[in-house]
């Protein structure tokens, strides 16, 4: 479902008719059955009585006070892993109830299992990097998701490293009413891409890839699940951010490479792009590289030239041969995969969700404008990030691209 959500974004990579039936993936799974998720919402949130007034689910003492005033009848929205019902108390708040799966967790490490042992008959042949390691990474962060403690902390989390922003949020949750298989949060009246107007949708969509990059510049707190469904744009005008079960959290010498990556690509900078890719952990030092896929790995290149050099020089040839187009990581990416049969490249395992994210974002930024640069709205906060610099490699990086 995850795989088939990042998909979704990308009809650069899909036909547009196979993106759009896979948005359904996204908010409109098929539903479990209300009477299960109401039972849960009964146990976990401990009624006594009915769980609202008139509701058709008949639950404990009839004579009790009910747990909310009002509950929806059946969801409003399903996802992979849940589903929301409205809510409002007795104090007439609006909540979004979220109801997680029945079954899911028993689910995903059975479904963990299998994926796993075909790993380790795939680990060494087709791939540089640890394919395990990989996937524990991606599964760890669903298992935890399948935890709404942890996402409501989450949720605090981020919301608090994008309140500086002025423009984005994050729906408050509601401590006594957060379990780990049920949590009830704040209901924001808003409206998803699909249901904006073209000017709406642009400025959405430039103000949620602004604040997820200041994520990765700045905060090291990246929401690695942005698709469509999980953003919103509040009736008041504010960006909402929802759904906070997958997060990264990246090192600030990480943040610091990453940042001055962004720098690269823009300056069409390509050595100090690989000394990023270095940096980061995507390329080994030293730098191994073969004449062509089944040969052995060397560590110097026939001219005598560094690896280095000789690495930079074929991915700006690669580049500037790839389609001019808004999706430059997505042509980054390509280039990448290609050069991986002869340049040893490795996958870190904080790297797949990072690479989620974006890829994510930059096919929602192509449905709205083939031309927005998501490394360009990103530039911003790769400059506040370089102009501190905490390593020797990010001063040097400032040196060569701001102050030249």
């Amino acid at each position: 479902v995850k795989i088939g959500q990042t998909l979704s974004q990308r009809p650069d990579i899909l036909p547009e008719d196979v993106c759009e039936a896979l948005k359904g993936l996204q908010t409109s799974n098929a539903p479990f059955p209300d009477d299960e998720a109401f039972e849960v919402i009964a146990e976990e949130f401990g009624a006594k009585g009915p769980l609202a007034p008139g509701h058709p689910y008949a639950h404990g003492d009839l004579n009790a006070e009910p747990l909310f005033a009002a509950l929806s009848e059946t969801c409003l929205a399903s996802a992979s892993l849940g589903q929301v019902y409205k809510a409002t108390t007795h104090n007439g708040r609006d909540l979004a109830v979220k109801v997680q799966r029945p079954g899911a967790l028993r689910q995903c490490l059975l479904d963990g299992a299998v994926i796993t042992l075909a790993l380790r008959a795939l680990q060494g042949r087709y791939w540089n990097g640890d394919l395990l390691a990989i996937f524990d990474e991606v599964a760890a962060g669903v298992v935890e998701e399948l935890d709404f403690r942890r996402e409501a902390r989450n949720s605090e989390a981020f919301g608090a490293s994008i309140a500086w922003l002025g423009y984005a949020r994050v729906p408050d949750t509601v401590p006594e009413l957060t379990t780990r298989r049920a949590m009830a949060m704040e209901w924001i009246e808003g409206r998803h891409l699909k249901d904006l107007g073209p000017e709406e949708a642009a400025r959405m969509t430039y103000s949620a890839v602004e604040a997820v990059t200041a994520g990765l510049c700045l905060t090291g707190l990246v929401h690695a699940d942005p698709h469509e469904g999980n953003i919103m744009l509040a009736d008041d005008g504010t960006l909402v951010f929802l759904d906070f079960g997958l997060m990264s959290r990246v090192d600030a010498k990480i943040c610091e490479a990453f940042a001055a990556g962004i720098q690269c690509v823009l300056a069409k900078d390509y050595a100090g792009l690989v000394q990023a890719f270095v940096d980061t952990g995507f390329v080994g030092d030293p730098i191994s590289w073969r004449p062509k896929d089944g040969d052995a790995w060397r560590s110097e290149h026939p001219s005598g030239r560094p690896l280095k050099d000789v690495m930079a020089e074929e991915v700006e040839r690669r580049m500037d041969a790839a389609p001019e187009t808004g999706s430059r990581f997505g042509a980054l990416a390509a280039v990448l995969g290609d050069m991986g049969y002869t340049w040893y490249m490795f996958t870190p395992p904080y790297i797949i969700l990072i690479t989620r994210t974006f890829l994510t974002l930059e096919g929602i930024a192509n449905q709205v404008d083939p031309d927005l640069n998501i490394y360009e709205i990103a530039l911003p906060w790769a400059v506040r990030k370089a102009l501190g610099p905490s390593t020797d490699a990010g001063a040097a990086v400032l040196r060569r691209t701001v102050l030249a």
